[in-house]
């Protein structure tokens, strides 16, 4: 494995009580500031990484899976095997991005969000690289397009030269029991609840949804009513769907793969299916 050092990085202290107590409540007018300038005492001074991460590999990391889909997208999963405090103290993160890391009360939510900038080194990126719309959707300072994605044992980033969207969820059986709230009529149709696919395909479906979702990015989208998964092959790897949300009807085209017990899915639009 080749190791490069850029600077020495400043070890960051967590304790139990900063862990599992937010540092502040969500952004106010006023408080972003107040919040920052408690943290300003246990932040690390950031540094400026000049090296190419380029150069690295990931040997010795779990970085579970990088993959280049055609040729203007790359795809990157990380499986989730840190602790809180290493996955932090390896990261340099925004001064708000520790706020928000600080503030969410479940660790698997933390370690999910700090193994998506694990990702975004893998992809030659940092943290200070992306910024959210009011949306919460990400956006690239250089102008690629990003969808990011984690669940409980892994987490998962996608970047691209043209607009996509990724979901990453674990299969579990009680998809079952909420099916009938995202699952059009068109898709019930087609589906088989007696099939030993059903939890994946309902999985799949859940998915498609999600990385539509995430690319649209549009109050009032229903996934029962306004996405629909047209029948596909559980073991062919893809899928298209349809959005008809008020005057927007698009056509989307899908992959999916199982990540060990987790269901990928990832979606273009149609009219950017080269990138596939």
């Amino acid at each position: 494995m080749l190791c490069l050092r850029a600077r020495e990085k400043p070890t960051r202290t967590v304790t139990n009580t900063q862990r599992n107590s937010p540092i502040c409540p969500a952004p106010k007018a006023n408080s972003e500031k107040l919040c920052l300038n408690s943290l300003s005492n246990q932040s690390a001074v950031i540094r400026d990484l000049s090296f190419d991460f380029r150069l690295l590999t990931f040997d010795s990391m779990p970085l579970h899976l990088q993959q280049n889909i055609g040729p203007k997208t790359k795809l990157y999963v990380w499986r989730i095997e840190e602790a809180f405090e290493d996955l932090f103290d390896e990261i340099h993160l925004t001064d708000w991005n520790v706020v928000r890391v600080m503030s969410m009360k479940s660790e698997q939510h933390q370690r999910g969000f700090l193994s998506v900038r694990k990702l975004f080194e893998a992809a030659g990126y940092t943290d200070f690289d992306v910024t959210y719309d009011k949306t919460g959707k990400p956006h690239l300072s250089d102008g690629h397009h990003i969808s990011i994605s984690h669940s409980h044992g892994f987490s998962a980033v996608i970047v691209s030269d043209v607009t996509v969207g990724i979901d990453l969820e674990l299969m579990r059986d009680k998809i079952v029991r909420i099916a009938d709230k995202f699952t059009s009529e068109d898709e019930e149709a087609y589906l088989e609840p007696n099939s030993n696919e059903y939890v994946s395909q309902l999985t799949v479906i859940w998915g498609v949804k999600e990385a539509i979702f995430k690319i649209r990015n549009e109050i009032g989208i229903s996934f029962k009513d306004h996405i629909t998964t047209f029948a596909f092959d559980i073991n062919s790897g893809q899928a298209t769907a349809r959005l008809d949300f008020e005057s927007v009807h698009r056509h989307f085209d899908v992959k999916f793969q199982y990540v060990e017990d987790h269901m990928l899915v990832y979606a273009f639009e149609t009219t950017d299916a080269t990138a596939l």
